[in-house]
């Protein structure tokens, strides 16, 4: 296909562009250029994000929870720890605790999926409804289903998370078809030497119609898109940690679980430097959705309920040997690397520019929590909760804020705040002391 030469901003339709050459499309972020043009019509102003972290197994002391936070100190002045907030759960804890995280319930669909359809509904979703994400990791526990523990997600059915972020990537930059046979993807891969070869003439001709300012942006965006699949193919050459499991060529879905349990040992366990390369490249893909604007809603596990994870080269499993044991050290060590991972995801966020001079943080509301408070006691009140980002303003975020009431009251809140109320939630006006 040849690339259809760009010779004025009339050639533009909306305030969301697109590149596009041989079967691949690249969303471009946002361009004061394109925004000058297509202010009035299209409305200039970013668009607005839910992001959820999930961590599993709680902490260990609800006491220490602020000692753990180190890692958010970057965006410290862009978050918030809720106090007082419970959520509901009962036994087997672990499970109905993480079925509840965004449904708040045992039953019905998550909050990301009604905030998801919600945005459709007043025009205001990006192409993709929804990214379900998580680090490796498979564990279930007797007395629910197994599904209860593995997704937070949740439509009639639980949504399973994408484990593998090489996958992920080619699903929102190269067109990834599912359905797609071996065959297929081997010979897709084979044409398809790079996502940026392919429309780098359409990049080309679209710099010259650029300002200074949107040339430097466009070139940033390109070379992050350039630097994330190259971190990736690595991941897949076995240049990486994560191992030769990522290495198949991208095969069809239903190929994954299979491919992952190469990766586990027999207690479905992943190595600390495996946890840790898959972890950083999610945090990429995350990061660049938010940025092309590919989804405005993604929800993000760093292990399954009771997690099963080797916890960071203490060969200890992180739910029976830390969560149930007196090793606190251990337990606020493992806490303390998933809020750095978290710190870094919000840093890399608040790093990226929106046309209007804000960060894509400051356009986000991104919830962190767990399936319990303390894993000793199993509880769900008082539970550990960060809210970070500021939501076009509307949020006043950077020092502890008294909430009290549920998960689901807080829902209610973010989607009021973001245009986009959702049924079946909570209360929203119960919320106070977020807005300015």
């Amino acid at each position: 296909m040849k690339a259809v030469r760009i010779r004025s901003r009339c050639h533009w339709l909306s305030r969301r562009a697109f590149l596009g050459g041989a079967s691949a499309l690249i969303a471009l972020p946002s361009l004061e250029t394109l925004n000058a043009k297509f202010a009035v019509a299209a409305g200039a102003t970013p668009p607005l994000r839910f992001l959820s972290w999930y961590f599993p197994c709680g902490v260990s002391r609800i006491a220490t929870w602020p000692k753990l936070l180190g890692g958010l100190e970057p965006v410290k002045a862009k978050y918030s720890m809720l106090l007082g907030l419970a959520n509901v759960g009962s036994s087997p804890d672990h499970a109905r605790g993480t079925r509840a995280f965004l449904t708040g319930a045992l039953q019905g669909f998550s909050f990301d999926q009604r905030l998801g359809d919600a945005l459709a509904a007043k025009g205001g979703n990006a192409p993709i409804h929804s990214l379900q994400l998580g680090a490796p990791d498979d564990r279930c526990e007797a007395g629910a289903p197994c599904d209860f523990m593995t997704s937070v997600t949740w439509r009639e059915n639980a949504l399973p998370k994408q484990m593998r972020p090489d996958l992920a990537f080619n699903a929102l930059f190269s067109g990834f078809d599912p359905g797609a046979s071996e065959m297929a993807a081997k010979e897709r891969a084979a044409l398809r030497s790079s996502v940026l070869d392919l429309v780098l003439e359409d990049a080309q001709n679209l710099s010259q119609i650029l300002s200074a300012n949107d040339k430097h942006r466009l070139d940033e965006y390109m070379t992050s898109i350039r630097d994330a699949e190259a971190d990736i193919a690595a991941l897949g050459s076995g240049a990486g940690t994560v191992g030769t499991a990522c290495g198949q060529p991208i095969p069809g879905l239903s190929e994954q679980a299979n491919a992952f349990k190469s990766m586990v040992d027999n207690k479905g366990r992943v190595s600390s430097a495996q946890l840790n390369v898959a972890m950083d490249a999610h945090i990429e893909v995350m990061a660049l959705a938010f940025k092309c604007d590919l989804t405005r809603v993604i929800s993000f596990m760093t292990g399954s309920g009771g997690s099963a994870q080797q916890s960071l080269g203490t060969n200890q499993d992180y739910h029976l040997d830390i969560g149930h044991g007196d090793k606190v050290a251990d337990f606020d060590k493992v806490v303390t690397w998933e809020m750095e991972k978290f710190g870094k995801l919000l840093a890399r966020l608040d790093a990226e520019k929106e046309s209007d001079g804000s960060s894509i943080l400051d356009n986000v509301a991104a919830f962190s929590s767990s399936e319990i408070c303390e894993g000793q006691r199993h509880n769900h009140d008082n539970m550990p909760v960060v809210l970070a980002g500021g939501l076009g303003g509307k949020l006043r975020l950077g020092a502890p804020v008294q909430v009290g009431n549920k998960f689901v009251d807080l829902f209610a809140f973010i989607a009021e705040q973001m245009g986009a109320p959702v049924t079946g939630f909570g209360n929203a006006s119960l919320i106070k002391g977020l807005t300015g």
